[in-house]
């Protein structure tokens, strides 16, 4: 913990150096600007320890919405799921069916974590600074 991207990227650069593989950068832009779906430029320090969610209240609140709808969608997909391997008489597709359904309340249990999240992050930005 504690450990920056950049320390990483530095490390990795002295690493190939020494072992003779020169770093050659992927991206174009100059070292330290980042540009963020086209909206804004910013350079390492500005925003770069904030989270990733943004701090437009609409956008919080269409993201809380669209987490929603995710989490009812995982649910009825995992009572389907489980309602298809109530039927099946092959102990293995039953398992894996099972196992599929497993795989959707973990995405809908994720889609409501997310969620909530969301919902606090709202909250805060709405109250304010302290």
């Amino acid at each position: 913990m504690g450990r920056c991207v950049s320390d990483a990227i530095n490390e990795i650069t002295e690493l190939r150096k020494k072992l003779g593989c020169p770093f050659k950068p992927r991206n174009p832009a100059p070292p330290g600007t980042f540009k963020w779906r086209g909206k804004s430029n910013f350079r390492r320090g500005d925003q770069a320890r904030s989270c990733a969610v943004s701090r437009d209240i609409r956008e919080i609140e269409r993201q809380i919405a669209q987490a929603a709808s995710w989490a009812a969608k995982w649910r009825k997909l995992e009572e389907e799921a489980l309602e298809v391997a109530s039927a099946m008489g092959d102990p293995e597709a039953r398992r894996q069916m099972l196992f599929i359904s497993e795989a959707y309340r973990l995405l809908a249990e994720r889609a409501e974590e997310r969620r909530e999240r969301l919902s606090a992050n709202a909250a805060a930005i709405k109250r304010g600074p302290c």
